[in-house]
């Protein structure tokens, strides 16, 4: 698989000033191949403009003293052109004789993959690259330029104002060529998946055709952008061997170095691809739905998209690898880096369903029961959370009194009212209460037991098709006919073991009773 050079997406931002990169990437999240690396940026990031370093600093292997070779090299060329007949020559003449003279002693074959350092050690050359060395000499020799960059190629423009002279820095038999046609139709395909581009756009056109038009328009960038330019192919470079985790770390410098549409979609593109080989192992993979979130500002991917990535991640590490603290980690780290509200409540809910499961599943409710309790908080309308909020709080009974249960259970239904809609927790509620009335009628308590006996009926009556355990009403109202036969009021016993059998036809304990009466 070959790259080239560049690609183009949407009329991008151009100009040498230092790039707004608070949203996407920051320049304390660079890593870096080499020392001289970091050095090379620092010093652009504190305003000095020594685009030779920065051309250089690319290949792990350039360290200081190389680059002072190299940069002895450059001024040594530059003397063969400092003479009274090149500055006294017309612009045409000028660039004539400099593209002659780098053409005889500097650039000897043309290659599509390689660094600008390359260059220097034998020859080698592609458009990009070559660009730079022009550049480099055009900036010593004081001569006004541009690039001009289009979907395959970018060359320099000397006089841009006046004469417009481009220098040719292409293999003129071979061109040149950016994707290979299985990543040209990937890439096309991520952006119909990503909404780049429309499905009746996808459908009526080619990918050749459509690849073409979405990156041709051509623009105008600096020495500043054709860095970010060189780091973009070193990281498709480096996407295309499978490396996409250090494919990542270049394309983030690509960015900061030239923030633009362009590189946008390549940094999701790249991106995308790095989530899925990180496999969420460290914390520090959880970067990445950092860097997801940093999009949705950027209108190139929605809340749901990043929450779904949250999800994807969770599932590895509860469910896979049932790695909970790791899962702790990186969910801390998220609510302190993330500062989309609803993609915070979302990710929360989510956390508070996964770590809950895990709580539940280790049979320790408490801490069950309080996640599950923060995700009603966060939705309430969710019919897996109120299962899970309810079925949780149902075990935590099984060591209960009875009126604990019902302090719980009004305190549950006080808070959440809502939840007087979900046939569990009624159901749950109902159960409650007649084994609450039991004890209080077996404990002589007949005005309390019939007011939640009441509450019962009332809720057994408006909600006709809620199961309901016949066993329970059984033992409820035949608690109620003995404490009232026992205080010689036949009728309200048999009144009572009688609308028990309406609720539980057939219950062989109140049939019993009845036919005692």
């Amino acid at each position: 698989m070959t790259f080239l050079l560049l690609i183009a997406l949407l009329n991008g931002i151009a100009g040498a000033c230092q790039p707004d990169t608070t949203q996407i990437v920051r320049f304390s999240e660079l890593s870096y191949n080499s020392y001289f690396e970091q050095l090379a940026f620092m010093n652009y990031r504190e305003g000095n403009r020594d685009y030779l370093e920065l051309l250089m600093a690319v290949d792990p292997s350039v360290n200081t003293v190389k680059y002072n070779i190299v940069a002895r090299e450059i001024e040594l060329e530059l003397q063969k052109l400092k003479n009274k007949r090149f500055f006294k020559a017309k612009p045409e003449k000028k660039i004539t004789l400099l593209y002659e003279q780098v053409n005889k002693d500097i650039f000897q074959a043309y290659k599509e993959n390689v660094l600008f350092s390359q260059i220097f050690d034998n020859g080698t050359f592609n458009c990009l690259t070559a660009t730079g060395y022009y550049g480099v000499l055009l900036d010593s020799l004081g001569i006004p330029y541009l690039f001009r960059e289009s979907f395959n190629h970018v060359h320099p423009v000397a006089y841009p104002d006046n004469s417009g002279i481009t220098i040719e820095t292409t293999d003129p038999v071979t061109g040149v060529r950016y994707f290979d046609e299985k990543l040209k139709v990937r890439f096309v395909n991520y952006l119909l998946e990503t909404s780049r581009v429309s499905r009746e756009e996808y459908d009526t056109t080619g990918v050749d055709v459509l690849f073409n038009r979405y990156y041709l328009p051509e623009r105008s960038i600096g020495l500043a952008e054709l860095t970010g330019l060189q780091y973009m192919n070193d990281a498709l470079n480096r996407y295309a061997t499978g490396d996409y985790l250090s494919s990542f770390e270049q394309i983030k410098k690509a960015y900061f170095l030239y923030p633009s549409n362009k590189m946008l979609a390549v940094f999701q593109f790249i991106l995308n691809s790095a989530i899925y080989e990180s496999n969420f192992m460290q914390l520090s993979d959880a970067r990445f739905i950092v860097y997801m979130a940093r999009l949705i500002k950027k209108d190139v991917i929605s809340t749901e998209t990043v929450a779904g990535t949250f999800g994807y991640m969770s599932n590895i590490v509860v469910i896979t690898r049932t790695d909970t603290q790791l899962y702790d980690s990186i969910y801390h780290y998220l609510v302190n880096n993330l500062d989309e509200p609803d993609l915070k409540d979302n990710i929360e809910l989510q956390y508070s369903l996964f770590r809950g499961k895990a709580f539940l599943s280790n049979y320790m409710l408490k801490d069950a029961l309080n996640l599950f309790e923060r995700a009603y908080e966060l939705d309430d309308d969710n019919l897996e959370v109120q299962t899970l909020f309810v079925t949780t709080l149902a075990y935590t009974f099984q060591n209960s009194s009875n009126k604990e249960i019902i302090q719980r259970i009004d305190t549950v239904t006080a808070k959440f009212p809502n939840l007087d809609s979900n046939g569990l927790f009624l159901s749950l509620k109902m159960m409650a209460y007649l084994a609450y009335v039991e004890e209080l009628f077996d404990f002589g308590n007949p005005g309390k037991a019939l007011d939640y006996l009441g509450k019962f009926e009332a809720i057994y009556e408006d909600n006709p098709g809620l199961e309901i355990n016949y066993k329970l009403v059984g033992d409820a109202y035949s608690a109620a006919a003995v404490y009232f036969f026992k205080k010689y009021n036949k009728k309200k016993a048999r009144e009572l073991l009688e609308k028990g059998l309406q609720i539980a036809p057939g219950n062989f304990e109140l049939r019993y009773r009845l036919n005692s009466l």
